[in-house]
């Protein structure tokens, strides 16, 4: 009867032991997580440190605006003044250009170079048909468009005009000095006529001398 007993006692602690090593093993699962296949997507947010590098803005903008679509484009030039939040761009055109030309070169300008500062900085929104582009919410433009031959005449430029950032206001033409201009011819001219005639005045005073000599 006690070898009954002692055999019921140690089935009963085997069972014990069983179980409670079973209850243990769960609590001790590890799990491991798999970071072999995790992938890190772009952000495309706004990034407070890009300094765009406005030089390669104007390069990409040459190849934009190239002379097989802008023939009467000259060179493109251009001056950020970071203080006043201030972007001039500057585009000389061909002697034979137009103002109308001018017009449609300008808001090509202004566009072509919002998109080109786009590809450095994905927060900048790209231009639309009516839309400059975000880079111009943030900037004010400085238009300059004019013949090569009016450089130093500002008054004669096609296209003279301070755009405010996020107005996106159309280009405008500039109302040419005409009176100015045909001015400065008419000197140009009168001084020529003046010149010419006193040429012939001298060639005339040296004659009537040469005579008066072979006379004496």
């Amino acid at each position: 009867m006690r070898k009954l007993s002692l055999y019921g006692l140690i089935i009963g602690f085997a069972i014990a032991t069983v179980v409670s090593t079973s209850g243990c093993a769960k609590k001790t699962i590890v799990v491991v997580k798999n970071t072999q296949n995790t992938s890190v997507m772009p952000e495309f947010g706004t990034n407070e440190n890009i300094t765009i590098d406005w030089d390669q803005v104007k390069e990409d903008c040459k190849d934009a605006l190239n002379q097989d679509d802008y023939p009467h484009g000259s060179y493109l030039d251009f001056a950020v003044h970071e203080e006043e939040k201030t972007i001039e761009l500057i585009w000389p055109m061909t002697n034979d250009s137009n103002q109308e030309e001018a017009i449609d070169y300008g808001e090509a300008y202004i566009k072509a170079f919002n998109d080109a500062a786009a590809i450095q900085d994905f927060s900048i929104a790209k231009s639309t048909d009516d839309y400059y582009g975000g880079l111009w919410d943030t900037y004010r433009i400085n238009l300059q468009v004019y013949a090569e031959k009016n450089i130093m005449n500002s008054e004669n430029y096609y296209v003279n005009q301070i755009i405010d950032k996020g107005t996106d206001d159309a280009v405008l033409p500039q109302i040419m000095d005409i009176a100015t201009s045909a001015s400065d011819e008419s000197a140009t001219d009168k001084a020529s006529t003046v010149k010419e005639s006193s040429s012939k005045d001298k060639a005339q005073v040296d004659k009537t001398t040469e005579e008066t000599t072979v006379k004496q």
